[in-house]
């Protein structure tokens, strides 16, 4: 009869048959220390793991010898009486052992405490592994993380840092600026410094890039001992900065902005042998709780930096509340984006003025003005929306469209009526347009294309404008002429050597500057400058044109003076173009 033992021992056998070859592929060798005689075992594996034979790793045990490393010893046995006192549910360890060759390895043991019916402490029983391996991977892959985490420091800070100063970059200026907009929310006061360079463009003209990345390199050391701890310079690009004050009030801050100012026009930058004088324009804003965020901030900033630079060179302007500087800058902006809506969509308009005899006769010149048709329908006149884009250099563009238009509007009706282009059209054209080089070959081909002929217009520059850049100027108006062009002189008297620089200046009309026309009866400086005015075109025989008659008065004083045309409400009202006769 067989017994239920022996039943149970062939499936006994197999499962451990099973845990020897679990164990055997794991690597794990089994040790069991005796709690009450402090006797260690281990069997095979262990022995195998550090290279001894069955019962070399045994013996040496039993006889003492130091199998652990002496100075994780200490350690090792700390671990051991935790787990004995309760301390641990696992017991855990790492140290070097002993090898059979004398050396050291790294093996990993885990145990638990085992523990008699009546809750006696009797034994560990665990396990033990050699890691030597397993180390040095995770040394390396220890090693890798910290070469990744040292790579990802550096680019991080490479997207936050301009690589040519050192300093913040917009990005990182746009993170401390954020965190600083969050912090005045809560009650802080803080400052931003918007800084631009006056004379950097001269040194990179003068010198080239090379001189003028030197100098932005240069600039840090200048100003940063000169900011307090915790301060925050930034490069937005170019030669523009931006300061961040923390914990700073506005009135703080206009002293640390003029300090800075003060250091850059006291610093001389030396390149092969030639100085250079430096100057900047900072605009100075408050970080308060009124802020509602960083776009307003810095809109702020550069708009106050824009009027410290229409100040002059070196100049700090602090936007305190209600500054009505900035609100007009701020007006402006506005109108930028209109008039660059405006030139795309084509939604300026072209009236006429007659410009009229006074000897008698009918109108042969008539003077184009520009409007702009707001959304309501209403005509915006020129002095409204000029100043805006004469500060933003928009007037080019203007000029173009303003020819362009001119020019389809008068070719099509010369098609239709040949006894039009008798009649004379002036435009008037900016200072910026002076210097374009491309203008004269635009006009050429604006005429070519629509047919106009060149007879039909002329061009009108202010004084300041031509004697801004005489030689430009003289050069353009040579080209005009050259095209079949005329040429008027507008607000000519204005300035103090009108007279000297006009033998220069290749022109067919003068228009007395309305100035001197409007109390031309009875202030009698007016009445001099007039009949010096009418004396230099007489001698060099340029006919001159009044502007702003605005009563008969005036004109029959004009008339009688020898003045020969003359503009104005007192001639004519301005009326749109396409009303003109031979244009409907």
């Amino acid at each position: 009869m067989v017994s239920h033992a022996d039943r149970l021992a062939p499936s006994l056998r197999e499962d451990q048959d099973r845990l020897e070859r679990v164990l055997e592929a794991s690597g794990l060798g089994l040790w069991e220390l005796d709690v009450e005689t402090g006797d260690f075992h281990v069997d095979g594996r262990c022995a195998r793991n550090l290279g001894y034979g069955p019962d070399q790793l045994q013996a040496s045990w039993d006889t003492g010898v130091a199998i652990i490393h002496p100075d994780d010893a200490l350690r090792v046995s700390r671990r051991f009486e935790a787990h004995l006192r309760g301390e641990t549910e696992t017991l855990e360890y790492e140290t070097r052992m002993l090898t059979h060759g004398r050396a050291w390895t790294w093996v990993a043991g885990r145990g638990r405490l085992v523990r008699a019916p009546d809750g006696r402490a009797t034994h560990i029983s665990g396990t033990l592994k050699n890691i030597d391996d397993d180390r040095g991977a995770r040394r390396n892959l220890l090693l890798a993380e910290r070469g990744r985490r040292r790579l990802a420091r550096q680019l991080r800070h490479q997207a936050l840092h301009d690589p040519l100063t050192g300093l913040l970059n917009r990005r990182g200026f746009e993170q401390r600026l954020s965190a600083l907009l969050q912090s005045a929310h809560a009650g802080r006061r803080h400052a931003l410094c918007y800084l631009d360079l006056d004379h950097f463009k001269v040194i990179n003209d003068a010198c080239g890039h090379a001189a003028g990345d030197e100098l932005l390199r240069r600039l840090p050391a200048l100003l940063q001992p000169r900011l307090r701890r915790g301060d925050t310079i930034a490069r937005l690009g170019g030669d523009e900065f931006a300061i961040l004050l923390q914990d700073c009030a506005l009135e703080q801050a206009a002293g640390i902005a003029g300090t800075l100012r003060d250091a850059i026009r006291e610093f001389r930058f030396a390149w092969r042998y030639r100085n250079f004088p430096l100057g900047a324009s900072i605009g100075v804003v408050g970080i308060g709780a009124a802020r509602q965020g960083m776009v307003s901030v810095l809109g702020a900033a550069d708009a106050a930096c824009y009027v410290a630079k229409d100040q002059g060179p070196n100049q700090v302007h602090v936007s305190w509340p209600h500054d009505s500087a900035i609100v007009r800058r701020r007006g402006e902006l506005r109108w930028v984006a209109r008039l660059k809506t405006a030139i795309e969509e084509s939604q300026f308009r072209l009236h006429s003025m007659s410009i009229a005899p006074l000897a008698g006769g009918p109108p042969s010149h008539h003077e184009l003005l520009l409007r702009l048709r707001d959304a309501r329908g209403q005509l915006v006149l020129p002095g409204a929306f000029l100043p805006a884009a004469e500060r933003y250099q928009l007037m080019p563009l203007i000029d173009q469209w303003v020819i362009a238009r001119a020019a389809a509007m008068l070719g099509a009706a010369v098609a239709r009526w040949p006894g039009l282009a008798r009649q004379r059209f002036g435009i008037n054209l900016s200072g910026e347009s002076l210097r374009d080089p491309q203008l004269l070959e635009f006009v050429r081909g604006t005429l070519a294309r629509h047919a106009v002929p060149p007879a039909m217009l002329y061009f009108e520059f202010t004084e300041t404008a031509a004697i801004a850049n005489l030689d430009a100027a003289a050069e353009f108006m040579r080209g005009l002429r050259a095209l079949g062009c005329q040429l008027a002189l507008d607000d000519f008297g204005s300035g103090m050597s009108s007279f000297s620089y006009l033998k220069r200046l290749p022109v067919d009309l003068l228009k007395i500057d309305g100035s001197f026309i409007r109390d031309v009866l009875h202030n009698p400086v007016d009445q001099a400058i007039v009949r010096a005015v009418l004396a230099v075109g007489a001698q060099v025989g340029i006919p001159t044109v009044a502007e702003y008659v605005e009563t008969p008065a005036i004109r029959d004083y004009l008339r009688g003076a020898g003045v020969h045309y003359a503009q104005g409400h007192a001639i004519a009202l301005p009326a749109p173009l396409e009303d003109f006769p031979g244009l409907s």
